[in-house]
């Protein structure tokens, strides 16, 4: 027990002293129900093969507005100690395409009765598309201007992946830090003297935990942030009420950025569905909002067990 308490003295220390970081890119809203997507040292902490299906449709009505698509699944493997994942995401946001593909690997170390701290390692790569000659200039123009960075036409530019994360789980708290990519490649047309694309190191925390207010209801709040040097911090502060085991209805507020809503259906002790709206409250608020859905489904085979329900 004293071991485990040390080991999340260090976490929390961890968590404090990332906040010297600061955001670029705003957090999904469902994030909780799939940490996958930035910290690798998720996979295999459903205790069963677990595949997720997203979609988020940012600023909805703004011609150009981001989507994103992420599939993940993972499992454990080797009496659980080890565990597997594997991860496509696509994001598109005007000309720019960019589809990702990595593969995770993580060791569990169980530090208390139903703790567990699992440290993961992620390796892929993003593969980068844009046609700036689309982009029309202030007078109208399509592709009319001279600058190589604005006509370039780029298609298949791999850009490599190396990430790491530290997770910790239990039956009512979770915490984790982690890098998806420690390295920050740019891509520069031909002829440009200056790049079109530049990735930052992104710092990703997120916390949460389960409180039972009632045989049949349960508050799980949860927190996450994103950060890089230079930019404002992003954190999301989340509140959801678990009904029966059933449903689930919660709030959210990322800071200085907008407020949204969040339905969570339990279909099944396997299948979750979740659906989220946030709205634009900053200055760039001319849009109707952004929509996520995700499909959640954990494959119980007879030689596997699961905590049943699951929640995070």
């Amino acid at each position: 027990m004293k071991r485990s308490l040390q080991l999340l003295g260090v976490l929390g220390l961890v968590l404090l002293a990332s906040v010297s970081f600061a955001q670029q890119d705003p957090l999904n809203t469902l994030y909780i129900q799939n940490p996958a997507t930035v910290n690798p040292a998720y996979s295999g902490s459903r205790e069963a093969l677990s595949a997720v299906l997203s979609h988020r449709e940012q600023w909805s009505g703004v011609n150009g507005a981001p989507a994103t698509t992420n599939f993940n699944i993972h499992s454990p493997i080797k009496d659980k100690s080890l565990s597997l994942g594997f991860g496509v995401v696509n994001d598109e946001i005007g000309p720019v395409k960019q589809t990702g593909v990595y593969a995770d690997v993580v060791y569990r170390l169980q530090v208390s009765r139903d703790g567990y701290l699992r440290f993961g390692l992620r390796g892929g790569g993003n593969i980068f598309n844009a046609n700036f000659s689309e982009l029309q200039t202030t007078e109208g123009q399509t592709g009319g201007t001279t600058d190589p960075s604005l006509n370039a036409n780029i298609s298949g530019e791999f850009l490599p992946a190396v990430g790491a994360g530290v997770y910790y789980s239990s039956q009512k708290f979770y915490g984790g830090v982690s890098v998806p990519t420690f390295l920050t490649s740019s891509v520069v047309p031909d002829g440009a003297s200056q790049a079109v694309f530049s990735e930052a190191l992104h710092v990703h925390v997120i916390a949460g935990g389960l409180v039972e207010l009632s045989p049949s209801l349960l508050f799980k709040p949860s927190t996450a942030l994103r950060f890089v040097t230079g930019s404002p911090v992003a954190l999301d502060l989340t509140a959801n009420f678990i009904v029966a085991e059933k449903f689930g209805l919660g709030v959210m507020h990322r800071l200085g950025d907008s407020f949204g809503g969040i339905a969570q259906f339990y279909l099944s002790e396997q299948f979750t569905v979740g659906y989220a709206y946030d709205y634009t409250t900053s200055d760039f608020s001319q849009n109707n909002g952004s929509h996520e859905i995700l499909l959640s489904y954990d494959f119980v085979f007879r030689s596997s067990k699961i905590r049943s329900p699951r929640y995070f």
